[in-house]
C-alpha cells in the first residue's frame, strides 16, 4: 500500500510543479537544492527529482543552440562513464546514482538559460539560497564553540531530512569528522566539505552584494569567511586567504596583459601560502600536527594507485572497487584517483574536460565585457576553491549536491547574454533578406511608385 500512495504523492508533485510558472519553479528548485530534503526509503531526495522534472521541462521549451558547450560535454562524458561503470561495478547503486547526478550536473548548465533567462531570475534564485548560506555558517560557528550540541543536533530528524542518512550513520559505525571537537560541519557531517561549500558561498555572495548592492550579501559574504574557517578544516582557513588575494588581483588585471602577470604570480603566491603554513606550524603545534595527520592519512592512499593501476588500466576497478583493491575502507581523496578508479580512462577523461572547459569559461569572462567584472572573479574562485578541494578530499567535478547550484548559478553569470538568449515566438518565422542586387531592383520600381 505504501508504494501506491507514494506513486500517487509523486505524481501528484509532478503535476503540479510542471503546471508552476518557470520563475516560481526557478526559484523553488534553487531554495531545495542546499537542503535537499532527504526523504526516507527513495533513491532520490525531494531537490534532485525536482531539479530533474524542473530540467526536462526546461529543455522541452528551449529554443536555442546549446550554450556553455565544452562544459556539458564533459559532464555527459562523466554520466556515460558512470553508467557504463554501474556493468562492472561492485556498488552498482553507487554507479547509477552518481551517473545521474552527473546527468543533472549537465542538464542544469544546459538549461540554466531557460531556468534563469533573466538578469532579475538569476538573483532571485540567489537569493533563495540566502536563508540557508546562513543557516549553514551561523551553525558551523555555533557547533565549533558548542562540539556536544552538534552530535545532539545529528541525532535530530531535522538532521535526517536535510542532512541526510548520514547523520544517524554517525552512531551505526560510518565515523566522520564531525565527531571531532575540533571540527565543526552544521549541515554536513565532514567538516571539510562544509568548509569548501562555505568558501564557495563566501564568492557568491560577494557577487550578489556587487549586483544587488544589498549590504544583507555583504555580510553572509563575510559570516560565510568565518564560518570555512571555523570549521577546523586547513584546507578551508589556506584557501580562504589565498583566494581573497587572488579575487584582489584578478579585479585589479583588467586587461589580458595584466591577468597574464597575475596567472604568472599564482606559482609565487602558492609558494608564499606553503611557507606561512609551515610559519604556522611553528608558531601553533597543534596546527602543524594536524596538518602532518592529514597528509599522512592521504599519501598511503596516493601511493595505492602504483599497486591496483595496471591491472586494470583503462576500466579502472568500478565503484566499490577501490576498497577491495586497495584493502581499505577509505575512498581515494582525490577527484582524479577516484575519476580513474571508479570509471577508467573515459570518467579520467571526463573529469578533465569539464574541469579545463570551466576554467576556460571563467578567464575568458574576465575580459568579456558583456560579463560583470566580478562574476568572473567570483566563478574562477568558486570552481577553483571546489577543484583544488577534491585533489585531497572526496568529492566530486560539482563539489557536492548541496554546492551544485551555486556552481551551476555561478556559471549562468559567466555565460554571456548572447550564448544564453532565448529565441522568441517570432524566431521561427521566415525573415526577409534584401541583399545589394536586391536594394537596386527595387529603387526603379519605388521611383515609379512615387511618380
Amino acid at each position: 500500500m505504501r508504494p501506491v500512495l507514494l506513486a500517487v504523492a509523486g505524481l501528484a508533485y509532478l503535476v503540479v510543479l510542471w503546471s508552476l510558472h518557470p520563475r516560481l519553479q526557478a526559484w523553488w528548485l534553487a531554495f531545495l537544492m542546499v537542503p535537499q530534503v532527504y526523504l526516507p526509503g527513495l533513491p532520490l531526495t525531494l531537490a534532485e527529482a525536482t531539479a530533474a522534472a524542473v530540467v526536462v521541462q526546461a529543455l522541452g521549451r528551449q529554443r536555442r543552440a546549446m550554450s556553455n558547450r565544452p562544459v556539458v560535454a564533459g559532464a555527459v562524458v562523466c554520466a556515460l562513464a558512470s553508467l557504463i561503470a554501474a556493468a562492472y561495478s561492485p556498488d552498482r547503486n553507487a554507479a547509477l546514482s552518481t551517473a545521474f547526478r552527473f546527468a543533472l550536473f549537465a542538464g542544469l548548465i544546459h538549461a540554466s538559460a531557460s531556468l534563469f533567462p533573466e538578469r532579475s531570475d538569476r538573483l532571485r534564485a540567489m537569493w533563495a539560497l540566502a536563508p540557508w548560506i546562513a543557516l549553514e555558517a551561523a551553525l558551523a560557528i555555533y557547533f565549533r564553540a558548542r562540539p556536544e550540541q552538534e552530535l545532539v543536533f545529528m541525532r535530530t530528524r531535522v538532521a535526517d531530512t536535510i542532512v541526510g542518512p548520514w547523520a544517524a550513520g554517525l552512531f551505526d559505525g560510518q565515523v566522520n569528522n564531525v565527531l571531532d571537537p575540533l571540527k565543526s560541519g552544521g549541515l554536513f557531517v565532514n567538516g571539510n566539505v562544509a568548509s569548501m561549500f562555505l568558501g564557495a558561498s563566501m564568492f557568491f555572495c560577494l557577487l550578489l552584494f556587487r549586483l544587488s548592492r544589498r549590504r544583507a550579501a555583504l555580510f553572509l559574504a563575510c559570516l560565510s569567511g568565518v564560518a570555512a574557517i571555523a570549521t577546523g578544516s586547513k584546507t578551508g582557513a589556506v584557501l580562504t586567504v589565498v583566494l581573497l588575494v587572488v579575487a584582489a588581483l584578478l579585479q585589479w588585471a583588467r586587461t589580458w596583459s595584466r591577468l597574464a602577470f597575475v596567472l604568472a604570480l599564482l606559482p609565487l603566491l602558492l609558494l608564499i601560502a606553503v611557507q606561512g603554513a609551515n610559519r604556522l606550524e611553528r608558531a601553533i603545534p597543534v596546527f602543524g600536527k594536524e596538518s602532518l595527520d592529514s597528509l599522512d592519512s592521504r599519501l598511503p592512499l596516493w601511493r595505492l594507485v602504483e599497486q591496483v593501476f595496471f591491472a586494470h588500466p583503462t576500466l579502472g576497478l568500478g565503484y566499490g572497487g577501490w576498497q577491495e583493491a586497495a584493502q581499505t575502507t577509505l575512498p581515494p581523496h582525490n577527484l582524479l584517483i577516484a575519476a580513474w578508479a571508479n570509471g577508467g580512462l573515459l570518467l579520467l577523461g571526463g573529469v578533465l574536460l569539464t574541469i579545463g572547459a570551466v576554467l576556460r569559461k571563467c578567464l575568458q569572462a574576465l575580459g568579456d565585457a558583456r560579463v560583470p567584472r566580478l562574476a568572473g572573479t567570483a566563478a574562477t574562485c568558486i570552481f577553483t576553491w571546489v577543484f583544488l578541494h577534491g585533489m585531497a578530499d572526496n568529492t566530486a567535478i560539482y563539489g557536492e549536491s548541496k554546492t551544485m547550484i551555486l556552481l551551476v548559478l555561478a556559471l549562468s553569470w559567466v555565460t554571456p547574454a548572447r550564448e544564453t538568449s532565448e529565441e522568441g515566438p517570432a524566431a521561427n518565422e521566415p525573415r526577409s533578406v534584401v541583399t545589394d542586387a536586391g536594394r537596386r531592383s527595387l529603387v526603379p520600381s519605388l521611383e515609379g511608385a512615387c511618380v
